[in-house]
């Protein structure tokens, strides 16, 4: 080939030999990519892929392509480009985190008449997964295109978080699956009608972007649940912080938000079984499933609850029923089937059924090393006048204060036939100086 044949012929072969390259270039394909520099290095480099080779030169990964496409672009570019790009040859796109802070690089570089904007923010945004905010201003390529590619866990979750972006592409209904949004930082009041299609998002982040009232009252409305979810992490937060009335209060709120909102009345529940409120927390468990039968630790939370309002008989069939149905609950954990097993447990306990309970609380620990499961064997085993098991079982369940306290303090009736047995007051002393 002719070393000048890019930059000498202009014609229809010509142009179709250019395209081709860019092709090349664009397949990402590092034997593509060789090639298609390979072309250049013989017939020349045209103005049209100086972008592109630049950005080759500077920032693929690849040092081949890196050592291939440098000298290539040195060759060809003018002394004023040269001035232009010259800070640029020490910067690296890794030493800025935020979209804000790639902008106006990418938006300097392009200034010069050489520079393809277009080119540029496509290769890079391709190369490095940075300047989508770029690319989204200049509509370098299909808004479409762009957001599917800074799609994450599994297409559920998409952030603009600092894009400064003056206004949200409506192509966002195209992500129906969304569940989590962060526009954060961005500077439109208003969102495309396109946005109401997001009926599965559950998750808005938009501190500092100045949604208008309106938009939001727009949101609440037509997305509930985003509002409601937000209620439900303050709630969450008050919980573990053991403050219980005031997360029965935020569960509340997401419910009011959302009335459908399954897992919000499942925790409400759950706060109301640390406040010793059984009752109150079986209507809202009974609530939840109502909604979503597949729960299993709702499920458990109520056998839990029955057992402790003393419905041992109907405790002991939701347990069943569930751990029967388990393979098709449509969201379990191993410690939802742990905890399944170890309130069967109790409730074979309760109705006498020691031999059950202790098959149970076997099968929970299987799953999870949940030392109250320890403990409750002892008390089966007390019951089954079999000591020295009790006594191996009280000790595995010592791991946690708590059960030292209450055998040490013969708070429990259970081992009450053992006060004064010799073994069970020097296992007593052993951990009471703890």
């Amino acid at each position: 080939m002719n070393k000048n044949f890019f930059l000498t012929k202009d014609s229809p072969e010509t142009r179709e030999m250019i395209r081709k390259i860019k092709d090349l270039f664009f397949s990402n394909n590092k034997d593509n990519i060789q090639l298609g520099l390979q072309f250049l290095k013989a017939g020349g480099l045209p103005s049209s892929l100086m972008t592109t080779v630049f950005v080759f030169a500077r920032w693929h990964p690849d040092n081949e392509i890196r050592n291939l496409a440098l000298p290539l672009f040195k060759k060809y570019q003018s002394d004023a480009l040269a001035t232009h790009l010259q800070k640029y040859w020490k910067w690296h796109f890794r030493e800025l985190k935020h979209e804000k802070d790639i902008f106006p690089v990418l938006q300097n570089l392009s200034n010069h008449p050489a520079i393809n904007g277009q080119d540029l923010g496509n290769f890079i945004f391709k190369i490095t997964g940075k300047g989508a905010s770029f690319c989204l201003k200049n509509l370098t390529t299909s808004p479409k295109n762009i957001l599917e590619k800074l799609l994450r866990k599994k297409g559920q979750y998409l952030s603009l978080a600092h894009f400064q972006l003056d206004e949200l592409p409506e192509e966002i209904g195209n992500f129906t699956q969304l569940k989590m949004l962060d526009i954060s930082g961005n500077n439109f009041e208003f969102l495309p009608d396109t946005f109401q299609k997001l009926k599965n998002l559950e998750r808005l982040i938009y501190k500092k972007t100045p949604l208008h009232s309106n938009t939001i009252d727009l949101i609440r409305k037509e997305i509930p649940m985003v509002f409601a979810r937000e209620f439900f992490d303050d709630a969450n937060h008050l919980f573990h912080q053991g403050k219980y009335q005031d997360a029965i209060q935020k569960y509340t709120e997401a419910i009011d938000s959302f009335p459908e909102y399954a897992e919000a009345w499942n925790r409400k529940g759950y706060c109301y079984r640390f406040l010793n409120n059984d009752a109150q927390a079986l209507f809202c468990y009974k609530r939840s499933v109502s909604i979503d039968e597949g729960n299993a630790f709702a499920w458990a939370n109520i056998a839990e609850a029955l057992c402790n309002l003393e419905h041992f008989k109907e405790a002991l069939k939701v347990c069943e029923d569930t751990l029967n149905n388990f393979s098709q609950m449509t969201q379990k954990t191993k410690q939802d089937e742990a905890n399944l097993w170890f309130v069967l447990g109790l409730v074979h306990f309760w109705l006498k059924n020691y031999h059950e309970a202790l098959k149970a609380n076997d099968e929970c620990l299987r799953l999870s090393q949940y030392l109250g499961a320890w403990y409750n064997k002892a008390c089966c085993f007390a019951k089954l006048e079999k000591k020295q098991a009790m006594l191996q079982c009280l000790e595995r369940s010592f791991e946690e204060e708590e059960y030292i306290k209450m055998v040490t303090n013969d708070e429990d009736q259970d081992f009450k036939a053992y006060y004064q047995d010799e073994d069970f007051v020097a296992l007593k002393k052993r951990f009471s100086t703890f």
